[in-house]
């Protein structure tokens, strides 16, 4: 009989993305007459913390999912912040989250490390701050409204022309295609992507 230990314990060691109920079950082994007590383990490890319960009825571990822990800030008009407790100051790669927000319309506050790579303007699409004054930038998103939702909506519009699917596929099929002509492969080959690139992913 599994226990709700030994059920985060499995967790632990053989689930290292958000997955889907059936999924667990699968990659856990999890036998047929223990999963009724596995589902009750799985709600009650959402409901203290120590698992995720994500879109498309997914689970994970916070630790292996990336996550921002802070204090969500609403406001009237639609829209909120969440004042991170620890901003991001070191890292790599593309920032997804703030993309996400972008393409949800939603204003951003940001650190300099926490934008890297991604061709939003400080005061133009979002707001860049160092830690010293980050809560200050916050405050001024908060205290004009109208100014932010100006930001976002520029930003909107960037994630779509910039970083939409289709926007990204096209760019990709431009660089392959310029590789294949400087070795002289046909272009013809590309057709098929090309016409993919017509549909966008969202």
């Amino acid at each position: 009989m599994l226990s709700r230990d030994s059920v985060l314990a499995l967790m632990r060691e053989r689930v290292h993305h958000p997955a889907a109920m059936r999924e667990l079950l699968q990659v856990l082994k999890v036998p047929k007459d223990d999963r009724t007590a596995f589902k009750r383990h799985i709600k009650s490890l959402v409901a203290s913390g120590d698992l995720i319960q994500i879109r498309g009825q997914r689970f994970g571990l916070p630790e292996k999912m990336d996550l921002y822990v802070g204090r969500l800030q609403t406001h009237a008009a639609g829209y909120g912040f969440v004042s991170p407790e620890r901003p991001l100051e070191s890292g790599g790669g593309t920032r997804l989250k703030i993309l996400e927000a972008f393409a949800t319309g939603l204003p951003v506050v940001s650190t300099p490390v926490g934008c890297e790579g991604i061709d939003g303007v400080h005061g133009q699409h979002l707001l860049v701050a160092e830690r010293a004054q980050f809560a200050d930038a916050i405050v001024q998103a908060l205290l004009d409204p109208a100014a932010a939702q100006e930001r976002a909506v520029r930003a909107q519009e960037l994630a779509r022309q910039q970083y939409d699917w289709s926007a990204v596929g096209r760019r990709a099929i431009e660089a392959v295609a310029c590789a294949s002509a400087a070795v002289g492969r046909p272009a013809a080959v590309l057709n098929g992507l090309a016409m993919q690139t017509e549909i966008p992913i969202r």
